[in-house]
């Protein structure tokens, strides 16, 4: 006996459940690791406790090792050093990925959990007082840098509050022109100053760092995180031609490192994908919604899943905006027609045309959002690896809930939206789409 295969609406429900599934499981698992890094945390404090009575530093290494039980007394953007047994050592910055610090404020601890929490304002406020009240330098430049980062990513697309962040990371520049984070205090003030609409300024930001990223042999990776952000200033600009040659670049660059490097940086897939995606979104930001479709549909085919979910969150953008785009021309229509009918009879008759037209528009415009609600919710179950498809994913599947309503979706949609954007804030929290969220949030 020869099987059916499942119909659309099978399909469409079965994502939906996954959706579902996936959702649950990934806020089971944020909880297990952060349960994990606590109890991995009290271990490292009581073994270094037991070593001398003090706490000590560790030094995370871009290899993954760890060197525990130093104090690092200098961070700059060429050495670390530090004492180990109270013997002065170093090692080049290029080596290390990340400084965890011991013997802090208690301020700087609530700092850490209201940014892993997406609480950004109180992390500023508290970075920046760990940093007043610590009288090591090494720390202070790192807690003042992570209170002006915190600025930045609670700004949202609020430009007085992006502008006071660049203000921040200008004045840190300033204070450390050679500071172990120069690079990122460069790639968040590039941010910070296209968020404000200071477009030309941030791209004399982030040609500086691109060059210092070839100068200095920072790497690929730091050209191409540099060059992502530099397109997106110039499609903030209105200069999408120029944004789709950069993120080409991109795309070429990190290909031959890829082919090359005997052991690439492992963050290089991920900016390739995003300089893939960026360039479908240029032509969404151009409203060139066709292109737009054509563009990601030629991704869906793809050989990795990264790409293949991303294609899908694409084409689902791009349905919802077409969507909801088409609904406010119907209502526009709706209001004209109603206006013809109190003229004359004759017009009246049009009017009726015109609403049987917005009607059928209105039709259209649910089928689309379902075709929309159905690839976000695929996009997600296919992700597994870009936090910001999921993001994005998670992000329109709670805006389509409020454009369907009640109607579509039922009595409790409003909360099932809210629970998506919760989500997005508290899982993606470093992602856009945390800050787009957060926005929803402050307006339902």
């Amino acid at each position: 006996m020869q099987m059916r295969a499942p119909s659309a609406a099978f399909a469409f429900a079965a994502a939906l459940v996954c959706l579902a599934s996936a959702v649950d499981a990934q806020r089971r698992g944020a909880e297990r690791k952060r349960a994990e890094s606590q109890r991995a945390e009290a271990k490292g404090d009581a073994q270094d406790s037991a070593a001398d009575g003090k706490r000590k530093d560790t030094i995370v290494k871009t290899d993954g090792s760890r060197l525990g039980n130093v104090v690092v007394v200098e961070a700059t953007i060429a050495t670390i050093r530090y004492t180990l047994g109270g013997k002065p050592a170093a090692l080049p910055t290029s080596q290390v990925a990340l400084i965890q610090w011991a013997d802090t404020p208690e301020a700087f601890a609530w700092a850490q959990a209201a940014a892993a929490r997406g609480d950004h304002d109180n992390a500023a406020n508290l970075f920046l007082e760990s940093a007043a009240q610590s009288e090591r330098a090494a720390f202070k430049q790192d807690a003042r840098f992570l209170g002006a980062a915190a600025l930045l990513a609670g700004a949202g697309e609020d430009r007085a509050r992006a502008r006071a962040a660049a203000d921040a990371l200008t004045a840190w520049l300033a204070d450390f022109p050679a500071g172990f984070r120069l690079p990122d205090a460069k790639l968040a003030l590039g941010r910070a100053l296209r968020t404000s609409g200071q477009h030309d300024a941030a791209l004399q930001v982030l040609d500086q760092l691109i060059a210092a990223a070839v100068d200095q042999h920072w790497g690929v990776v730091w050209d191409a995180r540099a060059s992502l952000e530099k397109a997106m200033v110039q499609i903030a600009a209105g200069k999408t031609s120029d944004a789709r040659s950069t993120l080409q670049s991109v795309v070429s660059k990190i290909d031959a490192e890829l082919l090359t490097a005997r052991s690439p940086d492992p963050e290089l897939p991920d900016l390739r994908l995003r300089a893939v995606v960026a360039q479908g979104e240029a032509y969404v930001d151009e409203k060139d919604y066709d292109q737009a479709l054509r563009y990601f549909a030629g991704l869906s085919g793809a050989a990795a899943w990264a790409t293949r979910a991303a294609a899908l969150a694409g084409e689902g953008e791009v349905m919802f905006l077409q969507a909801t785009g088409d609904s406010r021309q119907a209502t526009g229509d709706s209001r004209q027609a109603t206006g013809d009918s109190r003229q004359a009879t004759g017009d009246g008759r049009q009017a009726t045309g015109d609403g049987r037209q917005a009607t059928g528009e209105r039709r259209q415009d649910v089928a689309k959002l379902r075709q929309a609600q159905a690839r976000m919710a695929e996009a997600h179950v296919l992700d597994s690896a870009n936090a910001g498809t999921s993001a994005k994913a998670l992000y329109y599947s709670a805006k389509i809930l409020l454009a369907l309503g009640q109607s579509g979706e039922g009595d409790d949609y409003r909360a099932r939206a809210t629970d998506y954007f919760n989500i997005v804030c508290t899982e993606y929290a470093t992602t856009r789409w945390a800050a787009a969220a957060r926005v929803e949030l402050k307006n339902k």
